[in-house]
């Protein structure tokens, strides 16, 4: 009777231990599918993705629009997958395809949303991004006091994450902002700013991009001393990056600025090697 009771246990402890090896078996083919699944709708998110990111620099308009689809179809799929940080970046390039294409109002709308996400999940990179373009935007619709407070504040937050280039970004869009807005001092001072960080970063074409705007603003006031002074350290660093079309537009600069001093010999020595360039 013994021997039956033990023949019994063993063959209960043998059935048991089956079944556990079944059942973790089961499981381990569900989580394997599961995770196939999941993987398989993030490829297919972000080739959505990548391919919306070819259509959005299109200069043909329907290439935008159908950009902008594309990154609708990604967004769904993110926000299934709980991949929040792309989810926020897909909203916030529909807003910039919604800016190229003028449609400030929609832009705004979609930034605010990356902007949201962005908060949520403390992503200060993504909350820079979505400010500063909230910022353009604000400012295209001359909404001056929100696009001021959303610039200064996607520069505070370039500051506290120590990123140089996207404070120079910042300033940079500041300065724009001050001068659409007539206080032509504080556009100086914000374009400066972000040209010696430019300087700094040894990010030459932004720099002298950023000394012709400078320059061209001074032409503008009558400051014709400080104009030659942007417009000759703009066209020695573009000659010094090789930036062809750089250095004919400081050419012409100076040769417009030579132009209204009447100094015409001076003009000419800079209008003629511009022309050669074209």
């Amino acid at each position: 009777m013994k021997a039956l009771n033990l023949l019994y246990k063993f063959r209960l402890v043998v059935f048991i231990i089956c079944l556990l090896i079944l059942t973790f078996s089961a499981n381990a083919q569900n989580n394997s599918a599961g995770n196939q699944i999941r993987d398989g709708k993030r490829t297919e998110a972000e080739k959505l993705f990548s391919e919306a990111e070819k259509l959005r620099g299109s200069d043909k308009k329907e290439e935008r629009r159908e950009a902008i689809k594309k990154y609708e179809e990604a967004i769904v799929i993110f926000n299934v997958l709980g991949m929040r940080e792309r989810e926020a970046s897909a909203f916030n390039d529909i807003g910039y395809v919604y800016k190229r294409l003028g449609e400030f109002e929609k832009s705004l709308g979609f930034f605010e949303k990356s902007l949201q996400i962005n908060r949520e999940i403390n992503n200060k990179k993504g909350q820079f991004a979505a400010l500063l373009n909230m910022g353009q935007s604000s400012r295209y619709l001359s909404r001056k006091p929100e696009a001021a407070a959303q610039v200064n504040e996607a520069l505070a937050i370039s500051r506290e994450l120590g990123d140089k280039e996207k404070e120079a970004a910042a300033l940079n869009e500041l300065g724009v902002f001050y001068y659409r807005n007539g206080e032509i001092q504080k556009s100086l001072e914000s374009f400066g700013l972000a040209a010696s960080i430019f300087d700094e970063l040894g990010k030459q074409i932004p720099q002298a991009v950023l000394l012709n705007n400078i320059g061209l603003i001074n032409r503008i006031y009558g400051n014709q001393q400080d104009a030659i002074e942007k417009f000759k350290k703009a066209l020695e660093i573009f000659r010094e990056a090789k930036h062809r079309d750089g250095e004919a537009d400081a050419l012409l600069n100076l040769a417009a600025m030579y132009g209204d001093m009447f100094r015409t010999a001076e003009a000419m020595e800079y209008y003629s090697p511009a022309l050669s360039i074209f």
